[in-house]
């Protein structure tokens, strides 16, 4: 975990970004905040409150009403996606049925003309670093949903984006699996030195991944701070309920399935 003296300079940064698709209230309401090269941040929040809308900003797959974004201090608002060196592995996987795992791959460097010749190799490599060297010639439909997940995270990170965006990758996971999964994200985001932006509505996953955490409600950020700082030193009200009480229930339910009893912290 970063120390607060260890400042890596920004890699992105909003300013006063507004997202509103012409309702009464703003999907994302002037949000400003900074992220640092190399660091794991996770956008915390409940369903409704902008996360998705961000991520989608960031990606380049939609432009704010208002505000700019900047990359390495490089405005880059009006940059289209395949500009922006940034990937996204997405909820759903996103996959192509018909094509081996391999294939899939493969299939994202075809566009890329340093890559022209070598594809199957990289993609194959690639696999294998996410630990599916042995799953390359299946299709998705013959693949768990842990399996079909690395295969999205391969698909992105084969192409080395300077920024990686994860729009909560784990919903449709079962809880062992996304206890191993949680644990394969951070050991490649480590060995790829890889920025990365990861959406969740799950205090603990958030806990267990990040760096820092920025906890949104209704468009607007409440904090963005250390795991420590959120729990201990919460900005306001919203932030303590959020985060510091959910994870002392969960805490509670845990120490009585334990038999430890009802005193968790």
């Amino acid at each position: 975990m970063r120390t607060d003296t260890d400042e890596p300079a920004p890699i992105l940064e909003l300013r006063d970004c507004t997202v509103s698709f012409g309702g009464e209230r703003p999907v994302l309401d002037g949000l400003s905040f900074s992220v640092r090269e190399g660091e794991f941040l996770s956008v915390l929040g409940p369903s409704g409150c902008g996360k998705t809308t961000l991520l989608r900003l960031i990606a380049g797959l939609l432009r704010p009403d208002a505000g700019r974004i900047y990359k390495r201090g490089q405005d880059i608002t009006d940059h289209p996606p395949d500009k922006r060196g940034v990937g996204v592995v997405f909820q759903n996987y996103a996959l192509f049925e018909r094509m081996t795992a391999l294939k899939n791959v493969a299939y994202a460097l075809r566009f890329h003309k340093q890559y022209r010749g070598r594809e199957r190799q990289i993609a194959a490599d690639m696999l294998a670093r996410v630990g599916l060297d042995g799953q390359m010639d299946k299709l998705p439909s013959q693949l768990s949903g842990g399996q079909q997940q690395r295969v999205a995270i391969a698909r992105t990170l084969v192409l080395s984006p300077d920024l990686v965006l994860f729009d909560e990758p784990m919903a449709a996971l079962d809880a062992e699996t996304r206890l191993v999964l949680q644990d394969e994200i951070r050991r490649l985001q480590r060995e790829f030195s890889a920025t990365v932006i990861y959406v969740t509505h799950d205090q603990e996953e958030a806990f267990a991944l990040s760096d820092r955490i920025m906890v949104l409600e209704r468009g607007a950020l409440h904090q963005l701070d250390t795991p420590e700082k959120l729990l201990w030193e919460p900005a306001d009200e919203y932030v303590r309920r959020f985060v510091g009480d959910n994870l002392r229930r969960r805490a509670r339910s845990l120490a009585r399935f334990a038999g430890t009893g009802e005193d968790a912290p």
